[in-house]
């Protein structure tokens, strides 16, 4: 197989968890990697402008940034794919109207500051919550899959819903346009592993989401991926370790704690 093509990737968050990860992940396979964030990086092997992406004219300006310095300007077309991962990142880190507006503003900017642009190709974090987490006994079916209905229960949970929503009618307006929609769940860094031993003493603390996690360098991983895929439209995929964050197996904790919803997906 030949390799992948070196593309110009735009990376919004590149400060955050995520964006950190992902930002490793697109040089470490030889992309060009341009940061845009509230804030300068902290970092030197990438270049990057400040914007605030709940101000439309600065989204633009930013999603369509060529060169550096002196040399820098807008223009169409500028990058190959736009990795949107900037948002307020979980639940009560903000006020809920902040979470909610904050996160849908910046991803409508984004995506229309995309199509008027020309830049087709967009990888999105989106989260585990637009399918009902917190999770309880209403759920229709386990394990969840991309198939499983949409419910966002909290202002986090319904901005990422929205904002898949937003990816769907852009696709829909546009048969050209890629989104590929990453459902990251629980982002974790080796450092927060320490506490997991302790979460299999109440398996009834963590249902809530199920007990999954994804691994940072994982979710960088999985976005480099994403660059690649192919067709047009809309997809939205899964994304977590297929282990939980206690010793126990899988099903024991599901069938424990919802026993009536713990079943396979027929086949289609």
């Amino acid at each position: 197989m030949s390799p992948q093509k070196p593309l110009r990737v735009a990376v919004t968050g590149c400060n955050g968890k995520v964006g950190r990860h992902a930002v490793d992940a697109l040089l470490a396979a030889g992309h060009e990697v341009f940061g845009i964030d509230r804030q300068p990086p902290g970092r030197d092997d990438i270049n990057s402008i400040v914007a605030d992406l709940t101000d439309y004219g600065q989204t633009f300006n930013a999603a369509g940034s060529i060169g550096w310095d002196i040399l820098g300007d807008t223009t169409d077309h500028a990058f190959d794919v736009v990795a949107h991962l900037a948002a307020v990142p979980h639940p009560r880190m903000f006020s809920n109207a902040e979470t909610f507006t904050n996160n849908v503003t910046a991803a409508y900017h984004v995506f229309e500051a995309c199509r008027r642009l020309g830049l087709r190709d967009i990888v999105l974090a989106s989260s585990e919550t637009v399918l009902g987490v917190p999770i309880d006994d209403t759920i229709t079916y386990l394990p969840l899959d991309e198939d499983s209905p949409r419910r966002g229960r909290n202002a986090y949970g319904l901005s990422k819903l929205l904002i898949e929503q937003i990816a769907q009618e852009y696709a829909h307006n546009d048969p050209e346009l890629r989104v590929t929609a990453l459902r990251l769940s629980y982002v974790q860094d080796v450092e927060e592993y320490a506490e997991y031993p302790g979460f299999a003493d109440d398996l009834d603390h963590r249902s809530w989401d199920l007990w999954s996690y994804i691994d940072g360098r994982d979710t960088g991983t999985a976005i480099e991926k994403a660059l690649h895929h192919q067709p047009r439209g809309l997809r939205d995929l899964p994304h977590r370790r297929r282990r939980h964050r206690h010793a126990r197996p899988h099903t024991r904790p599901r069938r424990g704690t919802f026993p009536r919803r713990t079943r396979q997906r027929q086949a289609r």
